[in-house]
Order: structure tokens, then C-alpha cells, then sequence
């Protein structure tokens, strides 16, 4: 009789044990297919004029929220300059130009490319910039040509709201100078991100495989 009983609460921890395991691995998949990141930047002012001096406004705000079904909001980060080690960026955008140096034909090529599988949607946008070179001329054409691009990327954004806007203005001074002042929210689901990056490490051991392969396309066997 005790070993019965002994059998049996044995399969009820086993059973207990497997339907938290299972309730645990439905909610991590409901939340990585139904998380939506959304990122507030506020109050981005920028400058870097050498007459007044570089600086940022120190009382930026950079917050991450996280939504489920894009309704729930179950957590809240607030990630603004003085959480950020500025050592461990540093760190990670060194890293980031060493594989560009190593790869520099395909990998920020390869990187542009998959970020249409991000699906980023800007939700707002309010930015002013000013823009200027020495040169005049080159200035004119590089405040055309970011002027054109971010026509491109915010249409859909301006489109859906009246209440975002961006305006680029060029700057005649003979001197390098650039002023930013930026708000903005902008969403991307946890699916994409994860995708997107499977998408570029399979391309990366792709590539990687590919140039094996020409490293010792000539050799002698």
C-alpha cells in the first residue's frame, strides 16, 4: 500500500513539475510572438559647435516599454545616460568597426538589407536639425540628400499623424556645425528582432563558408 502511494505522489510531482514546465514555455512563446518594444527618446537636444562647446542636454530621456498585444504594458525601462556604462558601449562599438574592418565588402551591406525585417513603425517623430559645412556647395547637396531619405522613411509616419514633423535647415557659416533636437517614439515586434537576427547570422556562417571555400579555390591539392 505505501508503495502505491509513494508511486502515485511520485507522478503527481512528475505531472505537477511537467504542466509548470509547459506553462512556462506557452507564456515565453505568447510573449515573443505578441511583444511589441516600444522606445520613447525625449528631449534630445545635440550640438557640436567648437565656438559654444559639444554638448547634449542632460535631461534627455531614453525609456523602453514593453506591450503585450500592443495593449499591456508590462514593463518599463528606463535606459537614459546616467544607467548606461559608457565603458561596455564603448566596448561594444569597437567591437562593431573591428567586424566591419573584417568584413567591410559585405557586412554593412548585409546588415541594411536585413533591416526591412525589423518592421519598424514610428509611431512620432519631431525633429529640427541644422546643418553645415565649410564647403557651401557640398553642404547644400548633403542637407538635399538626408532631406530625401528621411522624406522616403517618415511618409508613412506623416501621413497617419498630423502632429509629427521634421525640418532640415542648412547653415552658411564656412564651418562644420550640427544641431539636433529630437523627439520621437518608434515600435518593432520581439518576433522581427529575433528573426532578424537569425537572418544574419545564417547569412554570416553563409558568407563565412563562401570565403573558405575561395581561400582555397587556387591551391595546390
Amino acid at each position: 500500500m505505501e508503495r502505491i502511494i509513494l508511486k502515485l505522489r511520485k507522478e503527481a510531482i512528475i505531472l505537477f513539475f511537467f504542466y509548470i514546465i509547459s506553462a512556462i514555455i506557452i507564456i515565453l512563446v505568447v510573449l515573443t510572438i505578441f511583444t511589441t518594444i516600444q522606445i520613447h527618446i525625449e528631449n534630445i537636444r545635440f550640438s557640436t559647435d567648437k565656438i559654444q562647446g559639444k554638448h547634449l542636454n542632460k535631461k534627455y530621456k531614453i525609456i523602453i516599454k514593453l506591450y503585450l498585444f500592443q495593449k499591456i504594458n508590462y514593463l518599463k525601462l528606463d535606459i537614459t545616460r546616467r544607467d548606461i556604462k559608457k565603458r561596455v558601449v564603448q566596448i561594444n562599438v569597437d567591437k562593431f568597426k573591428e567586424k566591419i574592418i573584417k568584413d567591410e565588402n559585405n557586412f554593412d551591406i548585409r546588415i541594411l538589407k536585413s533591416l526591412k525585417y525589423l518592421n519598424i513603425e514610428i509611431k512620432k517623430i519631431n525633429l529640427d536639425a541644422y546643418i553645415g559645412l565649410e564647403d557651401a556647395a557640398i553642404g547644400a547637396i548633403c542637407v538635399g540628400g538626408v532631406s530625401s531619405i528621411l522624406a522616403i522613411i517618415l511618409r508613412k509616419c506623416m501621413e497617419k499623424n498630423n502632429l509629427s514633423y521634421w525640418k532640415i535647415t542648412p547653415i552658411y557659416q564656412n564651418r562644420n556645425l550640427l544641431n539636433i533636437s529630437l523627439d520621437c517614439i518608434f515600435s518593432l515586434k520581439l518576433i522581427h528582432i529575433i528573426y532578424t537576427i537569425y537572418v544574419l547570422k545564417k547569412k554570416g556562417e553563409r558568407n563565412g563558408r563562401t570565403s573558405n571555400r575561395r581561400a582555397y579555390a587556387h591551391s595546390n591539392e
